[in-house]
């Protein structure tokens, strides 16, 4: 992959997805959660489209609770890791379950924006992957938490993008049958 204007875009060949703690006990507390869920969940079947290597994330279970029953559905096939770390890449096994697949980008949505998801993305970008984290498939339970969490991930070097813009970038045009399979979701 050459560097260029491209590189702001997730390569679908090159990614992989991580969902971070998206429990039953939080997610209720976060804003927007609804919206944020269905992208999680758009996020998680255009991973399945192309094959792409997901992970989801549960932060102290006995307390949050599992993965929503929605996004569980949606992820039937994903491996499900516990960790009591905020960041994913501090949790051995699940950085060992990550760098197995030698993908240099990472996908990151999920709880909370600024505390879990931030660290991760820290970490990762800190580790030498390309960091992306859709904006409107992350949340905090505060608008300021979130933005705050956004804003030094961008500083820090990730490119914040949009549920759509990783959709369209993975697909690259109209008509075929991947397409077809996220028309659904895009409409």
């Amino acid at each position: 992959m050459a560097d260029g204007p491209r590189t702001l875009l997730p390569d679908k060949r090159a990614s992989m997805l991580v969902v971070v703690d998206f429990q039953e006990k939080l997610v209720p507390l976060t804003r927007d959660h609804a919206e944020v869920e269905a992208n999680v969940r758009r996020l998680l079947k255009l991973a399945e489209i192309f094959s792409v290597p997901a992970l989801v994330s549960e932060q102290y279970v006995k307390g949050l609770g599992r993965t929503t029953e929605a996004v569980r559905e949606t992820a039937a096939r994903v491996p499900v890791l516990e960790k009591m770390e905020f960041s994913c890449w501090r949790n051995e096994p699940m950085r060992e379950a990550l760098r197995r697949h030698a993908r240099p980008h990472a996908i990151l949505c999920g709880i909370e924006a600024h505390v879990c998801v931030l660290q991760t993305a820290l970490d990762m970008l800190a580790s030498g992957l390309r960091v992306f984290v859709p904006e409107d498939a992350v949340t905090s339970r505060t608008a300021a938490n979130r933005a705050a969490g956004l804003r030094l991930m961008e500083r820090a070097g990730a490119s914040i993008v949009t549920t759509e813009t990783i959709v369209f970038a993975f697909l690259e045009r109209c008509g075929t049958p991947e397409f077809k399979a996220m028309l659904a979701e895009i409409r």
